[in-house]
């Protein structure tokens, strides 16, 4: 039987220089040689997933975004893209603005392929992850207008609109953007620049890792019973609840680690210990 491997990028398949282990290579590479889909899927935009991912990493397809896009991964070689999805125009201005009015750093990304390029509004002081965004990718940063009503202004879809909360209670914060943006998806995930500040992404409903990894599935011939799925964090959880065999690596958050299978953390070459539980 055809299988699927998907697995989150930042402290999953990564380790902490932001490189794959070598039991994890090797792992990965064996099982591609038995008919194993192998795919990434990660938050980080197409343009960032290059900058740390080697030309020669041993994946078959790179879900990016948060699953707002999609491309085949060979050698290196990315070909056309097979998923992307966008906010429109109108959901941009009324997620970003639904966020400023909360008194929320807010930041609007582009379409895919470009969407390593964004506008943001900087309101509350807790700006270190901000700055640190802004710092990384400064050609591809502006800072964005607002109307005489608070309004912000974008003209265009957009992949996502992503906000950073002051301090607080990060359940509390995710349901109440929720609720206030019904027909959107909120995900609420970890910044992979400190490790510690809430993110708040807002993407098209119906986009999520999940919903890409079943496309794929689909688009590879994979039988739900045939799919496997490694993560570290709470926007990796649509995925792990969605595949048929799932697990967590043992750095992420405890209550992950309540609700799935434990394996090796990503400095120990967590995702080779998962392909070995799984049996692949």
């Amino acid at each position: 039987m055809r299988a699927l491997l998907v697995t989150d990028l930042d402290g999953t398949l990564l380790d902490g220089d932001q490189r794959i282990g070598d039991a994890s290579d090797a792992a990965l590479r064996a099982i591609g040689e038995r008919d194993v889909v192998r795919a990434v899927a990660t938050g980080r935009s197409l343009h960032s997933v290059l900058r740390v991912l080697r030309t020669d990493a041993p994946i078959d397809y790179l879900i990016f975004s948060s699953g707002a896009g999609a491309v085949r991964f060979e050698a290196g070689a990315l070909e056309q893209m097979l998923v992307s999805r966008s906010l429109d125009e109108t959901s941009v201005r009324r997620a970003a603005t639904e966020c400023v009015t909360r008194g929320m750093n807010v930041l609007v990304h582009a379409a895919v392929p470009a969407s390593h390029r964004f506008g943001y509004v900087r309101q509350h002081g807790d700006t270190d992850c901000l700055d640190g965004r802004i710092e990384r990718y400064r050609p591809d940063a502006r800072t964005l207008p607002l109307d005489d009503d608070g309004g912000v202004r974008w003209d265009g879809p957009a992949c996502q609109v992503l906000a950073l909360p002051a301090p607080g209670d990060p359940d509390a914060q995710h349901r109440a953007l929720s609720d206030a943006l019904p027909g959107l998806h909120v995900v609420r995930t970890t910044s992979p620049l400190d490790g510690r500040s809430l993110w708040l992404e807002v993407f098209p409903a119906g986009v999520s890792k999940a919903s890409a990894a079943q496309w794929l599935a689909a688009h590879c011939g994979v039988e739900h019973r045939g799919t496997y799925a490694v993560g570290n964090d709470y926007n990796d959880a649509d995925l792990l609840r969605w595949a048929q065999h799932a697990a967590v690596v043992d750095n992420a958050p405890a209550d992950l680690r309540q609700r799935f299978d434990t394996v090796a953390g990503h400095d120990r070459d967590g995702v080779a210990d998962a392909i070995a539980r799984f049996g692949l």
